[in-house]
C-alpha cells in the first residue's frame, strides 16, 4: 500500500533509452515490470497487455507502464519495432528532500496515467524521442543534459494531455506543404519548392516528413497520385494515358508500374475489375469474404501443405490444383500469405494479388473489397455485423449465462485449443460477443496444443468440437472419449457438446461469422457430438 506524505511532490526522471524489435509473429513477457517505462510504436502492428488491460498495438502509439504490472506484447505478420525508455519515479517531500515512499503510479503524475497516451498528429514527441535516443546512443550529453531533453519531453506530453500544446512549435510547416501537394498533384514538383514551404532544409524536410507521416515526401506524393488515378479508372471513357497525364505521371509506362506497385494490378485489370474474374488460392475461405461482397469465384483451392501429407504427395496435389485453376481462366487470382510459395506459378496463369490474413478481419475484408472494386458492399457489411454482434451477443450473453464456453478441434494428431486474443475467432466469442472461456482455454495465446494422451480437463460448461480436414484426426477423439478426464469435464456430464464446422476458417468473413452467431443463438442446429 502507498504511504501517504504531506506535500508530496513527484517527480520521473530517465535513465535510458533504447531501440527495440520484437520479431513477427513473437512474443515478449514481463510478469513484474521492475521500473516504470514509456514505450513509443514506431512501426508494425500486434497486441499489448497491461495486466487486464488489452490494445491493439500501431505505429506512432505511446504507453506509460507503471513498475509491477504484468506485460505481454505480441507482434502479428511483421515486425514491431520501438522506443524503451527506462524512468526513475522519485517522491520528493518537502521537509525531508527525499522520500523513500512508494508511489502510486495511477495519482501521483496525473494527467499523466499508466496505459495508452493520446498524441496528436501535429505533437512534436515523436521528433523530441528521436532527439533524445540520438543523444543517448552517441553519448554526446551528459546525465543532467539528457534530463532536460527528458523533462522537455515530458512537458509536451502532458501539455497534449491537457490540450495546451504550444501550436507555434508544432506547425513545422509540413502541413502546408502537404496542402501544396494536394493542390498541386499534377504539376512537377520539385523537394526544395516543398521544403522551402515547410522551412526547411530539403535534408531536414525529408527526414521531419516521414516521422511525421511514416513516407517520404515523394511516397506520399505518389501515394497520392495513385489515389486520384483510381477515382479517375473508375470513370468511363477514360484512358489509361489520360488517367496517367491527368494524375501527374510523366508517362503511362511509368504510371502503370507504380499503380502495379501500390494496388498489386495493373491499371487495365483495375478499370474493370467489378466484371473480373477472380480465383482464390487461400487455406481460409476467402471466397466467402468475395461472396459476401457479391462476387463468386471461378474457382477456389488450398495448395497450402497439411502435415499430414507427405511431400510427394502434396507435390501432386499441388500440380493438380493448379491445373483446374488454369482451365477455370480466371483473369485475376487473390492468394494469402501462406501462398507464397506458389505465386510465381499463380502469375503465370493471371495477375496475382497476395494478402496477408491478420487477427482484424476487417482489415482484411476492406483489402479484398479494394481490390475487386467492392468498397461499398465492405461498408455495409461492417454496419450489418456491428448491429447483429451488438443485438445478438445480449441473446448469446442470456442464453449461456456465467457457463463457459470452449472451441477445440484435431489437427496434425494435436488438440488444438483456441484462445481468446490474436484470432478472429477468438476475439468474436470473447471479445465482442462476451463469451466466458473454459479453465483451459488459454488468455493470452491464440492457441494451445495437447498431445492426445496428455488430454486436460477442459473445465467448460460447453464444448463445441470443429469438424477436422483429416478423417484420421477425428478418429483419435476414440482414444479420449474413455479418459477419466474426458467423463469428468461438466460439457460431458451434462451432454453439452456440440460438432461444428471449421469455424477458425469461417471467421474471417462476414458470412462466417453470421453463421456462427446463428449456431451460437441456436438458429442454426447445433449437431450433438458422438
Amino acid at each position: 500500500m502507498t504511504r501517504k506524505i504531506a506535500n508530496d511532490r513527484f517527480m520521473l526522471l530517465f535513465t535510458s533509452i533504447h531501440l527495440r524489435r520484437l520479431a513477427k509473429g513473437r512474443t515478449t513477457r514481463a510478469h513484474n515490470v521492475p521500473v516504470p517505462l514509456l514505450c513509443y510504436i514506431l512501426k508494425g502492428v500486434g497486441t499489448l497487455r497491461l495486466d487486464q488491460a488489452f490494445y491493439r498495438l500501431q505505429p506512432d502509439q505511446l504507453f506509460f507502464i507503471a513498475p509491477g504490472t504484468a506485460l505481454e506484447a505480441a507482434s502479428d505478420f511483421e515486425e514491431v519495432e520501438y522506443f524503451l525508455l527506462s524512468l526513475e519515479g522519485l517522491a520528493l517531500d518537502a521537509q525531508l528532500e527525499r522520500s523513500p515512499a512508494r508511489i502510486d503510479y495511477d495519482s501521483a503524475y496525473l494527467p499523466l496515467a499508466p496505459g495508452k497516451i493520446h498524441i496528436h498528429h501535429t505533437s512534436p514527441v515523436p521528433e523530441k524521442l528521436f532527439m533524445l535516443h540520438e543523444s543517448y546512443r552517441k553519448s554526446a550529453s551528459s546525465g543532467f543534459l539528457l534530463n532536460a531533453r527528458f523533462q522537455e519531453l515530458i512537458y509536451f506530453i502532458v501539455a497534449g494531455l491537457n490540450g495546451i500544446a504550444g501550436t507555434a512549435e508544432t506547425d513545422n510547416g509540413i502541413e502546408r506543404s502537404i496542402e501544396y501537394i494536394h493542390d498541386h498533384y499534377r504539376d512537377k514538383i520539385r523537394l526544395d519548392t516543398l521544403s522551402r514551404i515547410a522551412g526547411f532544409t530539403p535534408t531536414s524536410y525529408s527526414r521531419e516528413f516521414k516521422k511525421l507521416k511514416g513516407l517520404s515526401p515523394f511516397e506520399y506524393l505518389n501515394h497520392y497520385r495513385i489515389a486520384q488515378a483510381k477515382q479517375m479508372l473508375a470513370e468511363r471513357n477514360r484512358s489509361v494515358k489520360d488517367v496517367a497525364a491527368s494524375s501527374g505521371f510523366a508517362s503511362e509506362f511509368y504510371f502503370s508500374r507504380m499503380f502495379k506497385r501500390e494496388t498489386g494490378i495493373p491499371p487495365t485489370l483495375y478499370m474493370k475489375r467489378k466484371q473480373t474474374k477472380v480465383a482464390v488460392a487461400s487455406c481460409m475461405r476467402v471466397q466467402d469474404n468475395l461472396h459476401s461482397l457479391g462476387l463468386e469465384t471461378v474457382f477456389a483451392t488450398n495448395c497450402h501443405r497439411s502435415k499430414m501429407i507427405g511431400v510427394e504427395e502434396h507435390r501432386r496435389l499441388v500440380a493438380e490444383r493448379l491445373e483446374q485453376l488454369r482451365q477455370a481462366e480466371p483473369e485475376l487470382i487473390l492468394c494469402d500469405h501462406h501462398h507464397l510459395p506458389y505465386v510465381e506459378q499463380l502469375k503465370q496463369i493471371a495477375p496475382t494479388v497476395m494478402f496477408e490474413l491478420i487477427a482484424d478481419w476487417r482489415a482484411v475484408h476492406t483489402r479484398l473489397a479494394e481490390i475487386v472494386g467492392r468498397e461499398n458492399e465492405a461498408e455495409r457489411n461492417f454496419k450489418r455485423m456491428n448491429v447483429e454482434v451488438e443485438q445478438a451477443g445480449n441473446r448469446i450473453r442470456k442464453r449461456f449465462g456465467q457457463e463457459t464456453v470452449t472451441v477445440m478441434k484435431l489437427a496434425h494428431k494435436l488438440i488444438r485449443v483456441q484462445g481468446t486474443i490474436r484470432h478472429p475467432l477468438n476475439l468474436l466469442l470473447y471479445s465482442e460477443l462476451g463469451l466466458r472461456p473454459g479453465a483451459c482455454v488459454p488468455a493470452y495465446d491464440a492457441i494451445v496444443e495437447f498431445a492426445p494422451d496428455k488430454f486436460p480437463d477442459m473445465g467448460t460448461d460447453h464444448l463445441f468440437i470443429q469438424h477436422s480436414i483429416d478423417p484420421g484426426d477425428d478418429r483419435l477423439l476414440r482414444p479420449i472419449r474413455q479418459t477419466p478426464q474426458w467423463h469428468s469435464t461438466r460439457a460431458v456430464s451434462n451432454g453439452c457438446i456440440y460438432s461444428v464446422p471449421n469455424w477458425v476458417a469461417m471467421s474471417w468473413s462476414p458470412h462466417g461469422r453470421m453463421q456462427i452467431i446463428r449456431e451460437l443463438l441456436g438458429d442454426a442446429p447445433l449437431a450433438p457430438h458422438e
